[in-house]
C-alpha cells in the first residue's frame, strides 16, 4: 500500500528532476527501486520534489481537504486561509531549496565544470624565466 502511495508522488517528481544524471524513467514501481544507484545529491533533490508534489496534491490542489480540525476557541486563530498560505508559503520554500540544489547539482555534473575541475587539479607548470624576468 504504502509503495502505491509513493508511486504517485515519484513519478511526476522524476519527470520534474529533468537534470538528473540518471535515467530515473529506468525504476520498478513493482519492486520499489531504481535501476542506477542515485547519489546523495540526487536522492535529496528527488525528495524535495515528491515532498513539493505531497504538498500541492494533498493540501494546496485540494481545497476541500483543508478543513481543520480545530475546537471552536482554536478557530478563531488560525483560519482555513492562513492555513493555506502558510503551507504554499512552505511549498514555495522548499521549491527554492529544491531549484538552488539542481543548480548546484548540474554545475557539478558539467562537463565545463569537469574540465576546469581538472586543470585545476593538475600540477602548475614549471615556473621559467626568461630574460624578461617572466
Amino acid at each position: 500500500m504504502r509503495c502505491a502511495i509513493l508511486l504517485d508522488y515519484i513519478k511526476p517528481a522524476s519527470v520534474k528532476f529533468r537534470a538528473c544524471v540518471q535515467d530515473l524513467s529506468r525504476r520498478s514501481d513493482e519492486l520499489g527501486y531504481f535501476e542506477a544507484e542515485l547519489t546523495d545529491d540526487e536522492t535529496e533533490i528527488l525528495i524535495n520534489f515528491m515532498y513539493i508534489e505531497f504538498l500541492s496534491a494533498n493540501y494546496i490542489n485540494v481545497p476541500s481537504l483543508l478543513r481543520q480540525s480545530l475546537v471552536s476557541r482554536d478557530y478563531h486563530a488560525f483560519s482555513s486561509a492562513n492555513h493555506l498560505a502558510g503551507l504554499m508559503k512552505l511549498r514555495d520554500t522548499i521549491k527554492k531549496e529544491t531549484r538552488q540544489m539542481v543548480s548546484a547539482y548540474s554545475e557539478a555534473n558539467s562537463q565545463l565544470f569537469g574540465k576546469l575541475k581538472n586543470l585545476l587539479q593538475q600540477e602548475p607548470p614549471p615556473e621559467t624565466n626568461d630574460e624578461n624576468g617572466f
